[in-house]
């Protein structure tokens, strides 16, 4: 009986050393066939794979007797072979070894990359603003994307900035800084700046920024820029004129000669309203508005024939509680103000219905959108990125919780320009508004307007107070406000399909609303009307849950093991609320808090809203930032244990129910 078959098989498949198995167990070429798996594994072949091509080799081979002995080249290799696996295995210093563990701890390395913007002033405080940015883009400074390795010093870090920003090199050190929050003032990180730090107080998506210490950098542009030779024919004079200049020589042309280029300067502003009048009438409009006025009533008249009717709608000026619409040639005073130094109003109204109606926009969130982006002036409505500064004129008011229908009435009364951002500041409260607590105070508003005007149907003995009603229906839904979806159906129909209407209190409504071209377009683009129907869902716990996402640290950290502690105790809190069992609390009570809105605005939120995490101090009370819409949430430590569900519940329900700001 032979087992040089099996012996080249064992040793063609790196499984040579388990021949002496096979042999004390009598295995020979002709018994192999009848092992089984389980005897196959008794024997040292562990492994399906190695079992499988152990019994191919053995069904396939097929040479003379003479060429069975394995030669000596292919014993070694195997030997070899067997040696590195052993050493791999047992993490032994050969060869085979240490350049797999070099491969895996490449494989390993963590990597960030932070946002650097290098300045070129060592006195600058404040960050660039955009004619500075392109100064520093232009001579290779400016922002940057830069990657690290996590495990680099700070010293590697300061390297490898070096190589991104050359100009650095020299000017006798750097520093980092960050803006300030919702300013444009620059402060020095005051952690470690190696990545790791710089990650963990940064993050990846704020900027850094690079000033030099000593010197200041050269901004000469690292390219000369090329003057552009592109030329094109004056049509008028037919010479050739550069492009840069082909403007200014056009217009220069139409000095001196009588030809008209529509598409040079923009057209002429065409009235808003048409009036159809007999040929033979001077019409003759002559318009002037007082808009220091408060509450008086504007009067536009034309002289015209008395069968004349002017159309409803009319978005300047409504006679006396007693007297039919009308336009007259002198106004006494006004009370809208929608006069715009800027752009003629009425354009700015017709621009947005013939955009709308030319692109076939139906979906009422679109034409808001459309109406908003046309119609607002000023600085943003809403913060876009934390890490800049919001800047631009506004209109600032201060309300008095507790008295806020008069206190609005005042100060929405004294504005002359409705279309700059509005920025609400309530008394003896010190936040900020950059969005939050103008949505907190038209969500009041229109909670008190709702209350003393429609709950018991129209007031008629208050019907010039619905003057004020309809602009702040005008201006909430304008700027991200809540939108005014109480409003019954019959009264919504009378105020957009009753042209006839003889209320006293829907004809003032329409010129309130007209005070921003509000109503116009509505009755232009009727989709726009579907905004005043209530049919927002129920907010509900995975609602909730859905809108608020939370920002925890890196999975493993401890850290992130406290933030998960609380994060679970806050799920239980909201399911509490959401089935009723906290009476003082409901879901829509958390998201007015964390965003100053019941519910989440037409056009959305700029910034998703969020929930962040920080050591505790003192107290579990949470905080809120309604401007970025984010819920800050004290996690325990070392030194601080969390509070068993019932202490820390009423701590959140005492958070919850408090709509002042400014406290801590």
């Amino acid at each position: 009986m032979s087992s040089a078959r099996l012996r080249v098989s064992l040793y063609k498949v790196d499984l040579g050393t388990l021949y002496q198995k096979f042999l004390d167990e009598k295995v020979e070429d002709d018994s192999f066939n009848f092992l089984t798996d389980e005897d196959l594994k008794r024997l040292g072949v562990e492994t399906i794979g190695d079992r499988i091509r152990l019994r191919e080799s053995m069904r396939h081979l097929d040479v003379p007797e003479s060429n069975l002995q394995p030669d000596q080249e292919h014993q070694e290799r195997s030997l070899s072979t067997i040696v590195n696996e052993r050493s791999m295995l047992f993490r032994r210093d050969g060869t085979s070894s240490s350049r797999n563990r070099s491969r895996s701890k490449q494989t390993k390395q963590k990597t960030w990359t932070g946002t650097f913007v290098c300045l070129a002033n060592r006195k600058q405080s404040k960050i660039p603003k955009g004619t500075e940015k392109t100064v520093l883009f232009r001579c290779g400074l400016g922002l940057k994307r830069i990657t690290a390795n996590l495990n680099f010093t700070a010293e590697q870090l300061f390297n490898a900035i070096e190589d991104i920003y050359p100009k650095l090199k020299g000017s006798g050190g750097f520093e980092f800084l960050r803006c300030g929050q919702n300013c444009r003032d620059l402060q020095v990180i005051d952690c470690n700046w190696c990545p790791v730090e710089l990650r963990n107080n940064i993050g990846s998506q704020a900027k850094i920024y690079l000033r030099p210490v000593q010197k200041d950098l050269e901004t000469s542009p690292l390219h000369e820029e090329v003057e552009t030779i592109q030329k094109e024919t004056c049509t008028f004079c037919k010479q050739n004129v550069n492009l840069r200049e082909l403007r200014d020589h056009i217009k220069s042309c139409r000095m001196y000669r009588n030809f008209e280029l529509p598409d040079i300067d923009p057209p002429s502003p065409q009235p808003l309203i048409d009036i159809d009048e007999p040929e033979d009438t001077n019409l003759s409009v002559g318009v002037s508005l007082d808009v220091g006025a408060r509450n008086e009533e504007s009067q536009i008249e034309i002289d015209e024939p008395e069968d004349a009717i002017p159309p409803l709608g009319v978005s300047l000026g409504v006679g006396t509680r007693n007297e039919e619409p009308h336009i007259s040639t002198e106004t006494e005073s006004s009370s809208f103000n929608t006069v715009s130094t800027e752009q003629p109003f009425e354009q700015i109204v017709e621009k947005i219905i013939k955009f709308c109606k030319t692109n076939d926009i139906v979906d009422p969130v679109e034409i808001l959108r459309k109406y908003q982006e046309e119609m607002v002036t000023g600085r943003a409505l809403e913060i876009e990125d934390v890490t800049q500064c919001a800047e631009g004129d506004t209109n600032f008011i201060l309300i008095d919780r507790f008295s806020l229908l008069q206190t609005a009435m005042d100060e929405i009364g004294s504005i002359s320009d409705l279309r700059l951002t509005l920025e609400v500041q309530f008394y003896n409260e010190v936040a900020l508004d950059y969005g939050g607590p103008r949505k907190e105070f038209f969500r009041l508003l229109m909670q008190a307007i709702k209350e003393k005007y429609f709950d018991n149907g129209l007031r008629d003995l208050l019907a010039d107070q619905y003057l004020f009603v309809g602009k702040i229906f005008a201006l909430s839904s304008l700027q991200n406000g809540k939108l005014p979806t109480f409003l019954e159906s019959a009264v919504v129909d009378e105020l957009f399909n009753n042209t006839d209407s003889n209320s006293i209190c829907i004809t003032n409504l329409r010129q309130g609303m007209d005070a921003l071209g509000f109503y116009t377009i509505c009755k232009a683009l009727p989709s726009l009307v579907f905004l005043f129907q209530n049919n927002t869902p129920a907010l509900t716990m995975r609602g909730i849950l859905h809108v608020l996402k939370a920002q925890f640290s890196e999975e493993g950290s401890n850290a992130y093991s406290f933030e998960k502690l609380v994060y679970g105790a806050f799920v239980r809190y909201l399911r509490e609320v959401g089935s009723g069992r906290r009476s003082a609390v409901r879901l829509e009570s958390v998201l007015q808090f964390v965003t100053g809105a019941t519910e989440e605005p037409v056009l959305g939120f700029k910034i998703h809203p969020s929930i962040t995490f920080y050591e505790v101090e003192t107290t579990f009370l949470p905080t809120a930032n309604t401007c970025i819409s984010c819920l800050g949430l004290p996690r325990p430590s070392y030194n601080t244990g969390l509070p068993e569900d019932a202490e820390l519940f009423k701590t959140y329900d005492y958070a919850f129910t408090s709509t002042f700001y400014g406290l801590k």
